[in-house]
Formats: structure tokens, sequence, C-alpha cells
């Protein structure tokens, strides 16, 4: 080992203190135009005038002749309302209660909240036409506003935040909800079997679930209104009928912009959406056909297709793609990127998706549903926060399909006669998901650096051949509950869990896969049973090459061919591990032909400061080398394949503390051999700042030491 070399620099730099002001801008919501400039605070500006205001108890009033006998002015006329307002009420009860009215009230002006939790109704309307909120602010309530079996009422200037939900409207009509703003809470505007209600110029900020969801709701419009970094949906329609939705902007909301889920007849105009989308959800084709116009999407078109045949789409024209119902349509060359869906196909039939990048989307990356004959060829999904997902389809084929995401990579769920070819899914959760489906082929896949990389449940006939599972966490191929599957051909290598995990699998074919290395059990059979297992090669997995708990497995071909154990001294039978007592009569034993192990050599210890751009160099050699892992603090960080020569790990981004890398490096004749270094990563750069007065002007002299260091740590050759 090379010892370190180094220099420490001196950085003098003189500033001159000017006055700062921090500051936000905030763009009127009913401004119309480019939302580029859109930049909010935490605490949006309040509609509502300062106080003062008369603090006092909860509000009931429960009859028309309350109004009276409790002294409100007024007379219950749309001329002359009653009038409540210019109050502050703290109560973990309702503050505001009125029920059982039909005369014209108005709530104007106050401040409503709970003394030190979310409790209560900040205002609670019952059985009530012809009232009116306004200019209130209602915050750390259970419910901001709940109205049930009303009609014929305004909500007008209002602001609520910070509520278990903002605002509740239920088995009511006719209201006017204007110009309020609701933020942080864990709902905003919520309408539930309600009819002929019209919300305008809202702003909905930050909320926990959706900005404005409807339930149930018939004729109801939303316009000219601002969604923006709401947790699930800006607007979320379910079961809903007839809702209008006019020139709105939805902004970086956290799932989806709209989601539109068994809704029927709507309509989407002028509205744009920035790092958002639109999204469906039914089960029928009519829940996926509404009339949408004028819509963008990042800057560029909606691709809003229904019913269309023979047509050949550019991706890069339009911000999203939606088809329904559509036939012999292509899309191709092109990205769609940084919404909530870049592809959606449902109900349509041979449809071609060729060279298109899905990148950025925060809900997934494809979703394609109800369709028959849909192909994918050279499709690459990145960063994307849920799947290429396949629902309900038919004869569809996956082909050269590269996936490097958050979450999952490829899902088919209910799918029939497809074919899943050389893929590439690197995915921190599940690599290929398949559920319920009939004759699959999954076939020449690489999958890697997932919990789990291929997950099979309750299938029937699906066959996997010839690909390789790599680095899993968990299990690199999990099956559930599957019949009559078959597993040839497949690499199942260097997981950090299981390599193969089968759970109540029947009448499973598992012959010539090589099952190597793997940090837990080389191959489980947990219940289940006539399972055929032959011709493998299962060697050097850390937790056991083999256990079975399952019924009448059988680890031969019957007559000679058996698998190839590690540890097997050459008597017969092979016992597995387990409670079902299986044997493996053909046995084979591992032939040696390389005992040697590779031979590493490197720094062991080190102490950095915090920078980046270190690089470890090790000598490392072997006759025949294969596969390697890197670990920090025990966690798999890095894998591949290394040849002999000169080794490098990149070590960068570290905050101070004390880290173990461990290097096992592998080679074709099994052997293993591991480094440790340990890295103690120091303080920061030290800051010295001396102030003082130049003409007034306050200024700066810092002085900064930094502490360089080589760019690389070596080790001597070895041979």
């Amino acid at each position: 080992m090379v010892g370190k070399t180094g220099y420490s620099m001196w950085i003098i730099t003189f500033a001159i203190l000017l006055t700062f002001t921090p500051f936000v801008t905030f763009d009127n919501p009913r401004n119309s135009g480019s939302t580029a400039s859109l930049t909010l605070d935490h605490e949006p500006p309040l509609y509502v005038a300062d106080g003062p205001y008369v603090e006092r108890g909860p509000i009931i009033i429960e009859s028309i002749i309350d109004f009276e006998e409790q002294g409100w002015s007024g007379s219950g006329t749309a001329s002359d309302p009653y009038e409540i307002q210019g109050f502050n009420i703290t109560s973990n009860d309702d503050c505001i209660s009125i029920s059982n009215v039909d005369v014209h009230f108005v709530i104007r002006n106050c401040v409503l909240s709970s003394t030190g939790g979310y409790y209560g109704t900040g205002i609670h309307l019952s059985d009530v036409m012809y009232g009116t909120i306004q200019d209130c602010l209602i915050h750390s309530k259970f419910i901001g506003v709940y109205a049930d079996y009303t009609s014929l009422c305004n909500f007008t200037d209002n602001e609520l935040f910070d509520n278990t939900s903002d605002f509740v409207l239920e088995h009511s009509s006719n209201w006017t909800i204007d110009r309020n703003i609701a933020s942080g809470s864990g709902g905003g505007l919520m309408l539930l079997f309600s009819e002929n209600c019209t919300l305008n110029d809202n702003l909905v900020v930050d909320e926990r679930e959706e900005g404005v969801s409807m339930f149930d709701c018939t004729d109801c419009t939303i316009a000219n209104s601002t969604f923006v970094g709401n947790s699930v949906a800006g607007v979320f329609l379910h079961y809903s009928m007839k809702i209008q939705i006019v020139n709105c902007r939805f902004i970086n909301n956290d799932r989806t912009g709209l989601l539109l889920q068994l809704s029927l007849n709507c309509t989407v105009a002028d509205c744009l959406f920035e790092n958002d989308g639109i999204q469906f959800r039914g089960q029928s084709e009519w829940n996926w056909r509404h009339v949408i116009s004028n819509v963008t999407v990042n800057g560029l078109p909606l691709g809003y297709f229904v019913s269309a045949r023979d047509m050949s789409l550019v991706a890069y024209d339009y911000g999203q793609v939606i088809m329904v119902g559509c036939n012999n349509l292509s899309i191709s060359q092109g990205g769609l990127h940084d919404c909530s869906i870049g592809l959606t196909v449902a109900y349509s039939t041979d449809i071609w998706v060729r060279h298109v990048s899905l990148q950025g989307n925060d809900q997934m990356a494809a979703y394609l549903f109800q369709n028959e004959r849909l192909f994918l060829f050279n499709v690459s999904a990145n960063d994307n926060r849920g799947p290429i997902l396949f629902d309900s389809c038919y004869a569809s084929i996956a082909d050269r399909i590269s996936v490097f995401n958050q979450d999952d990579g490829i899902i088919f769920r209910n799918c029939e006669e497809f074919i899943i070819t050389s893929c590439t899914l690197y995915c921190r959760e599940t690599g290929l998901y398949l559920e319920e489906g009939i004759e699959g082929w999954i076939d020449g896949c690489s999958i890697a650096g997932s919990n789990i990389g291929i997950h099979a449940y309750n299938t029937q006939s699906f066959h996997y051949w010839y690909n390789s599972v790599y680095y899993t966490s968990f299990a690199g191929i999990l099956a559930e509950y599957n019949d009559d599957a078959s597993y040839i051909n497949n690499h199942i290598d260097y997981n950090d869990g299981i390599g193969f995990y089968f759970s109540h699998e029947q009448a499973a074919y598992v012959i010539e896969n090589e099952i190597l290395f793997n940090v837990g059990v080389g191959i489980i059979f947990e219940s289940g049973g006539s399972n055929r297992i032959y011709g493998n090669l299962i060697l050097f997995n850390e937790g056991g090459n083999a256990f079975d708990s399952g019924d009448s497995n059988i680890w031969d071909n019957g007559n000679s061919i058996g698998n190839t154990w590690s540890g097997y001294n050459g008597s017969i039978p092979y016992h597995i591990d387990g409670p079902a007592s299986a044997v493996d009569n053909y046995a084979r034993a591992l032939a040696y032909s390389d005992i040697t192990p590779p031979s590493i050599q490197g720094p062991s210890y080190l102490n950095l400061p915090i920078e980046t751009g270190t690089i470890l160099e090790f000598q490392v050699a072997d006759s025949n080398p294969d596969a390697y892992r890197i670990y920090r603090n025990g966690r798999l960080l890095e894998w591949g394949f290394w040849e002999r020569g000169l080794f490098e790990i990149l070590i960068e981004g570290l905050p101070a503390g004390t880290y173990n890398y461990t290097i096992c490096l592998y080679d074709e004749g099994m052997n293993r051999a591991t480094w440790t270094v340990i890295i103690e990563v120091g303080p920061p750069v030290q800051v010295v700042i001396y102030t003082f007065v130049i003409g007034g002007i306050v200024a700066l002299l810092i002085i900064l030491e930094v502490r360089q260091r080589p760019r690389r740590w070596k080790a001597q050759s070895v041979s």
C-alpha cells in the first residue's frame, strides 16, 4: 500500500455584505398565462381581512327562531340576511353549527380553529338553504366546513389550511364555491352525492390527498382553478357524470393532475398540465371516453385518440399520449416524460410502440389495459415511479425493453398468450411481476438489483427460459401458487437472498438452471408438489443448496440425470434438507478444475476529509475472473463482472463517519476472495470569518483551509 501525500490550500475571499430580504412570489390564481413563474410559499396570502375579531364560544342555530332569539342582525331575506361576522372562535367542538333553516344568512370574516388538535368542525351546515360563507379563515379542525343536505349556498373568498379535511359537501346541490384557498390539509374540497355545483377560481395547494374530489356527483363544473403539489391528484372524479373541467392549471401534483375513475361523459377543455397529466380508470370503455380539447402537457399537446385507425404518431409531438378504442396505430421516435403516465393504451388492437422513451413519470411509465395484439419494441423506461403495466391484455409482446425504475419494472396482470423477451430490468422492488395469467413466455431477460427479480403469482403454463437474475435482496425468482410452469436454462446467481423460492408450486419443471453463490438457500420448495428438478448446477449457496417441505417433488429425471451439488461426496442418493425427506437419486459431484481463488491487494484503512471524487485502486488477478460484489456497511452497493488488472472503486458524497467497504471477487471455478477497507471520513473544510466596517458597509473576510488529498489510493501489483 502506498502512503498518502497531500498539501493544504488557503482560499481568501472578500465579500460585501448587502442587505438581503427573503422573498417569494405568488401568482394570483386568477391570472392567465404561463405558469412558469408560479412560486408558492407554505402559507399563501389570505383573502380574509385582518381583525379585530371578537373572541367567543361556539354558535349553535337549530331553527329560524334561533337567529332572532340570539340577537343576530338581519331579517333572513336575500337583501337583508342574518349576519354572523367578526368572531374568533377556538373550540374542540363545532365552532358554528346551523341546521334546519331556509332563510338567507351570512357567516363572514371569522377565524375558526381548535385548541390543540384536530377536533370538531369549523362550520357545520345541515338541512339549510341560502347560506353564504365568506372571508373566513378555518384551520386546525377535523373538518373545516361540512355541509349535508343543503342547497343554493355560497362559499367565497375563504382560506382553509391544516385541517384533517378542508371542505366536505354531501347530498347537496347548487353550491357556488368561488375564490378560495385550501392548503396543507389532509384533503381539499370534497363533494359527495351532489349535483349542479360550480367550483370557480380556487387555489388548492399541498393537500395530503386530493385537491378536489367528487364521488357520485353530476353536472358540476370546475373552472379557472389551480392545483399545485397535492399528494394523490389535483382533481379526482369517482363514479361521477357530466363534470366539466375548464381552464384549469395542474402543476407538480404528486401522482397525477386529473384522475377520472368510473366516470362518464366528462369534459376537459383549455387546461394546462406541468409535470402532471391525465389518468383514467374503469372497467368499461365508456369510462375512458370523454370530451377533451385544447389540453397541453409540459408545453406540448395532449395526444388523446379515441377510435382512431391506421395512424402513425411521433412521440416527440406530444406531452402525453392516450389511446382508447384504436386500431392499427403506431407510435415511435421520441419521449413521453415527466407527466403522470407517459403512455396509456386501452381497448385497442394492433398497436405498435417502437423506440419510445418513458422517463420521470409520477404514476407509472405506461398503462396498457384491455388490449389485443399490443407490441412494444426497444422501449426504455427510466426513473418512473411505477412500472410498464400490461393489464388484461391478449397476445402482447414486450421485446428489448429496458427499465431502470424506482419501484417495479414490468407487470403483466391477467394477461394471456404473451411474450417477454430480451428485456433488461434494474428496479428497486420487483423487476418482473406476473399475476393470474395463462400461457406466458419469459425469455432471455436480465434482471438485477431488485428486491425480487421475477415474482409469479397464481399463473398457469408460464415458461421461463434463458433468463439471468443477479443481486436481488430477497429472491431471484419467487413463484407462488402457479401450475404447470417450466424454468429452464436460467442463471440465478449472486443474489443476497434466496435463489429460487417456490411456494405452493404445482407440476413445475426446473431443468438445467445455474443456481450459484446465493447468500440464502439456493432453491426452496415450500408446500406444493409434483415438481421435477434435474440437470441443475446448485453450488456454493451460503444458506444451503436446497430445502424441500413440499409433497412428492422429484429431484432427478427418473433414470440417469440428477443435479450437480457442491459439498457432495459422490455417495448416492443426495439428501435434500427439509421435512419432505426428498432425495436426488442421480446426483453429481462438482468436478474441480480450478481451485485457486482470485488474488486482491489494496488499502485496508483510510482517513479522508469530506470531499467527493476519491478513487480506491486494487490489483486483482485470476486466470478465470467472473463476478464481483461491493458491500458498504453490509449492504450491497455495486455488482458486475471484473477483469484481471486494475480494479477501482469511486468514493464520493459520504458524510462524516466510519464505513466498511468489502469487495467479494468470484472466478469461474466457483472460488472467492474478499478484501475489506475501513474508511473514516473526517470533518469538512475549516472556515474562518472576520467582519469589519468600511465606510459604513459591513464586509467579510472569509478564509477557507481546504485540505487536499490525492485523487487515487493505490495498491502494489500482484501476480
